[in-house]
């Protein structure tokens, strides 16, 4: 801790704890920036490499994984996120998509997706216009 504060009698408590967007929210109300410090430690080149974060409420745990922190696209599995921008790819173009693309893309989405997530709106909706939908 001398080597990261300059000073060597210094009172820690570390947590530490990977992909746990879940405690980042639940540390909103609690952090204090004069005595906290958020640490994102990054494997380069095979070695770990410490830098401080600067501190910002997110508000919930969703926010946090598409942060800085986590660097996702979507708060959802990499699955998800890639059968997503597929889908969006798709709704896109508009014109010109196969029923091969349509059904494997329907099925990537149905693979990584709750019936529930709402993207299936999205998706219901535009497939219904591009005529794949009754």
């Amino acid at each position: 801790m001398e080597a990261l504060t300059g000073a060597g009698d210094v009172q820690v408590q570390i947590l530490a704890v990977t992909h746990s967007p879940l405690l980042l929210a639940s540390l909103e109300p609690l952090f204090d920036a004069n005595e906290d410090a958020l640490w994102h430690l990054n494997l380069q080149n095979r070695e770990v490499v410490l830098h401080k974060e600067e501190w910002h409420r997110r508000g919930d745990a969703n926010s946090w994984l598409v942060s800085e922190i986590f660097d996702l696209k979507e708060p959802r599995s990499l699955e998800a996120e890639q059968a997503i921008k597929r889908a969006e790819g798709l709704m896109e173009r508009r014109h010109g998509v196969s029923s091969d693309e349509f059904t494997e893309t329907r099925d990537a989405l149905r693979a990584s997706l709750p019936e529930i997530d709402p993207f299936w709106l999205r998706w219901r909706f535009w497939a219904r216009e591009a005529g794949f939908m009754q």
